[in-house]
């Protein structure tokens, strides 16, 4: 969050300013999701994408969870605004989760396009419709794996029932 202090003010990450609202609203907003992604992603070398990445929630809270139940995961930041991105390598480096938690500067589709990159789940938060996002997402997800009884369609009910979820809570 010290990181998010030093670079809102010139490339506004969030209109949230108040230490104690940034922790509830953004923090724990990200983390509240963790139970019910875990049950989504292998035992081992889980893929992770968070799409529209911005100010790092809840991409970054997921990392610092997800990454330490499995040493062989990965968490991948996808932001296009080369200034966030930049702050996100940033904070991917200094929290020490580099180089399993990456950062694409690129876009959702060019990503899937261009680099073929696919992920076991993909969240989002704030980015758009949800009818927008499993557009956006769905390219991104990976079929089937060798150790999961799932198919490209369960991948995309693991983003409607994580936006679901997320909506329920609010």
């Amino acid at each position: 969050l010290r990181l998010l202090d030093a670079w809102n003010p010139a490339i506004n990450l969030t209109r949230v300013v108040d230490p104690r609202e940034r922790a509830t609203r953004h923090l724990l907003d990200s983390l509240v999701a963790v139970p019910h992604l875990e049950g989504h992603l292998p035992s081992q070398g889980g893929r992770v994408a968070d799409l529209g990445s911005g100010g790092g929630f809840p991409g970054v809270p997921l990392a610092a969870r997800l990454l330490a139940r499995d040493e062989t995961s990965t968490l991948t930041l996808i932001e296009s605004i080369g200034k966030k991105a930049r702050f996100l390598d940033a904070v991917a480096t200094a929290s020490g989760l580099a180089p399993r938690l990456r950062v694409a500067h690129a876009r959702a589709e060019e990503l899937a396009t261009r680099d073929g990159a696919t992920f076991d789940l993909v969240t989002a938060r704030a980015v758009a419709p949800l009818s927008e996002l499993i557009r956006l997402a769905a390219p991104l997800l990976r079929p089937s794996g060798s150790d999961r009884k799932s198919t490209r369609l369960n991948s995309s009910h693991t983003v409607i029932s994580y936006a679901v979820f997320c909506l329920k809570k609010k």
